[in-house]
């Protein structure tokens, strides 16, 4: 299938440079789709991330989301991962908490099952560095962690031995 380019005189939508993701359902199982318009950096971001998915398959499923395929959207404009629904952004789950006048009680447990995560994740020669703490999903029905969003992720065969105590969360994860 041939893709066409934006000419640089063409109309730009201003959602051109922005990824999204919507839920839905395949073959009656929920799905998350992230997508970005073809031809954008945040497509190549996706196309990118669809390869550490499938260099992390023995993950999926587990310490991160089962990638069910990578696909072209609406007639070949958009490049899409259709993946594994994993729950809320754990920021997202603090913040409520805090908002509802709650402490998030399970947090430093948290925090050692998400050092766990990148520890078997950089033991898979894939470096990832957790700058975006939105990039860490928990579903509250299973009490799954989950890391999302390998598209700044690179191939690091330096950090197969990294250990759990090397393992580091930003300080700004203050949940």
């Amino acid at each position: 299938m041939m893709i066409k380019k934006r000419n640089s005189n063409e109309k730009k939508h201003e959602f051109d440079d922005q990824k999204h993701v919507v839920l839905g359902e395949w073959r009656n199982k929920p799905v998350a789709i992230k997508y970005a318009l073809r031809n954008t950096r945040l497509a190549d971001e996706l196309l990118r991330e669809a390869g550490f998915y499938h260099k992390l398959k023995h993950l999926q499923g587990t310490t991160i989301p089962l990638l069910y395929y990578a696909v072209e959207l609406f007639e070949g404009q958009h490049f899409g991962l259709c993946l594994e629904p994993v729950g809320r952004s754990l920021p997202a789950i603090v913040i409520q908490c805090r908002l509802a006048g709650k402490v998030f009680e399970g947090r430093y447990a948290m925090r050692e099952r998400l050092l766990q995560a990148l520890v078997r994740i950089h033991e898979a020669g894939v470096g990832f560095a957790l700058s975006n703490p939105i990039d860490v999903c928990y579903d509250e029905d299973t009490d799954r962690l989950c890391i999302v969003g390998f598209s700044l992720a690179n191939e690091n065969p330096t950090n197969r031995n990294k250990s759990f105590d090397e393992a580091t969360i930003p300080d700004n994860c203050d949940w």
